[in-house]
């Protein structure tokens, strides 16, 4: 079982892949801390197993959820929501958002502002005109929104909206394209994807993305 299944699953990442994203290079902060919201750098220690992809079908039909670890100390930022991390930029998200990124454009819209990853992404590509972060959390805004945003290439472009992410899919709108992370991962986001891809008619034209969508449709066959 172990090499049938397990094995092919688990791959040594390198870390010199990772160390050149733009987000890594380019945002700097010190970690700071309110009542519920902390933004503070965490390590995977070598040889420590992480997800890094999401979960699909192996050819048997068994789920395979890729596993990958470093050989070496490897800093990453993260944000952590009364303790418990929220969102990080680690190989996991870099990895399950890269398609995303590369398919973005046009007037855009990011559910979930998190560390403000995948905004920045979008913001810097010519292609994208506009980039409205729609976040609830006022400690999130107060932190990651005056941070980390600013430093961003293409903060220009950028627009933070105080809502909730459903109150305002369920308005309708326009947008070429719509990107939701909302999770932590599919056990509390499967519920909150199936609502949202309920609303897509309601943005009509706008192409519509989630975070670990084929980890969801693994769960949903």
């Amino acid at each position: 079982r172990y090499n049938n299944h397990l094995r092919p699953s688990l791959k040594k990442l390198d870390h010199s892949l990772f160390d050149s994203n733009p987000y890594l290079q380019e945002i700097r902060w010190h970690n700071t801390r309110n009542d519920t919201i902390e933004l503070t750098t965490l390590h995977y220690e070598p040889y420590e197993l992480m997800p890094c992809g999401d979960t699909v079908f192996d050819i048997n039909q068994r789920l395979n959820a890729p596993i990958g670890f470093f050989d070496q100390r490897w800093p990453y930022p993260a944000l952590l929501e009364n303790g418990r991390i929220w969102m990080s930029v680690t190989p996991n998200e870099i990895i399950t958002m890269q398609r995303s990124i590369e398919r973005v454009h046009g007037d855009v819209v990011v559910l979930g502002m998190g560390m403000g990853y995948y905004a920045m992404q979008a913001a810097r590509k010519a292609e994208v005109s506009r980039v409205r972060i729609v976040e609830l959390n006022t400690k999130i805004i107060e932190s990651v929104g005056s941070m980390v945003l600013p430093q961003c290439k293409g903060w220009e472009k950028m627009e933070v909206i105080q809502a909730d992410a459903m109150d305002y899919m369920a308005q309708g709108g326009r947008a070429d394209y719509i990107y939701a992370d909302l999770w932590h991962d599919v056990g509390d986001g499967l519920e909150i994807y199936k609502h949202l891809k309920g609303l897509e008619p309601l943005w009509e034209g706008a192409e519509c993305d989630y975070w670990i969508e084929d980890s969801m449709l693994c769960y949903m066959a």
